[in-house]
């Protein structure tokens, strides 16, 4: 790689052909393969009775636990008491999370939409930010939730590609 990081953005908000090819690169080193049918099958998320089981409990980081998940709970929550409500914002964190999971609060299931095959090196990346990983048979698969769009325009690669300093984020 050299010495110049590419900066992500132009002046007017475009991101820059040095920045696509930045982050081009590091993606085709990184994410090698869609493989949506076969880890669609292997969990059996169309096929639950020929497995006999519902495999997706062994994808990490499904559930939505996120900080904004469970504050999103209670501002919305009509099930704290008066006291708690007047004082929920005052707890730490994991003093809050209890209160949500005592009124009733789950942790959403993630959709995913496409399974892509990664390297051991992005799989780490990804679980750092939450994202669900599927790890079996020494592979790795990332549990994309979006589709409609090529990856490199997701939101957590082009903050993965800023952290790593793929791409610069400044105009």
């Amino acid at each position: 790689m050299n010495d110049v990081i590419p900066i992500l953005y132009n002046k007017n908000g475009a991101v820059t052909a040095e920045a696509q090819r930045a982050m081009s690169d590091w993606l085709d080193r990184n994410v090698i393969y869609n493989q949506t049918s076969l880890i669609s099958d292997l969990l059996g998320v169309f096929s639950p009775k020929i497995r006999g089981y519902d495999g997706m409990g062994d994808v990490h980081n499904l559930s939505d636990n996120s900080v904004e998940a469970v504050e999103d709970f209670l501002t919305h929550t009509d099930k704290l008491s008066e006291e708690d409500r007047e004082n929920i914002w005052n707890l730490p964190y994991d003093e809050r999370e209890v209160k949500a999971l005592q009124a009733g609060w789950e942790p959403e299931q993630k959709e995913i939409y496409e399974w892509w095959l990664v390297t051991p090196y992005f799989a780490d990346l990804l679980d750092g930010y939450c994202e669900p990983i599927y790890r079996e048979y020494a592979c790795q698969w990332w549990g994309r939730c979006t589709t409609g769009q090529s990856y490199i325009m997701d939101h957590v690669i082009i903050n993965l590609a800023i952290d790593k300093r793929v791409v610069q984020n400044k105009i």
